[in-house]
């Protein structure tokens, strides 16, 4: 009977554990709702102020000069911007490509100069075949006399 009572006790506070754990989980998700329900509506805000500026484009369709005119418009406040919020990410991009660009460089340097290592070292081998190509022929020679 006590090993019983001891066993649920133990099933008990696990359970409890994961109870809490289940709990911290469901808080994280509501958090994580709420920032994308803000996002959403954000998105949706610009959908519709991008939609009544276009729809205010084209009010102009018959004239072409103010129908361009707010075709810019609308291409330097939307287009544009986006690339400006993204900053950033291109800076980060541009010091990748440059660090890059560096390695590569030093890569191909690394690489000219070991083919002419490997030009100088060959070069010295086949002087000191020959080199020992002579002094084995005259040795042979000295050796007959």
């Amino acid at each position: 009977m006590q090993q019983e009572v001891s066993h649920f006790c133990r099933v008990k506070a696990n359970l409890s554990l994961i109870v809490d754990d289940l709990v911290l989980r469901q808080d994280g998700l509501k958090c994580e709702l709420k920032e994308l329900m803000k996002q959403r509506m954000d998105q949706d805000g610009q959908m519709r102020k991008f939609k009544e500026e276009v729809f205010e484009c084209l009010h102009h369709i018959t004239d072409f000069k103010k129908l361009k005119k707010s075709c810019v418009r609308l291409y330097k406040t939307h287009v544009l911007n986006e690339g400006k919020k993204g900053g950033d990410g291109d800076n980060e991009q541009k010091q990748i490509k440059i660090f890059r660009g560096h390695l590569e460089r030093e890569i191909d340097h690394l690489r000219r100069k070991l083919v002419k290592d490997k030009v100088g070292h060959k070069n010295t081998n086949t002087k000191f075949m020959s080199n020992n190509v002579e002094l084995l022929s005259e040795i042979n020679s000295l050796i007959r006399e």
